[in-house]
């Protein structure tokens, strides 16, 4: 279950 654009880049930023 992918969330919405906005969440995904977060996370994606987040993690690197």
């Amino acid at each position: 279950r992918w969330l919405r654009t906005e969440e995904v880049r977060w996370c994606t930023i987040k993690m690197f």
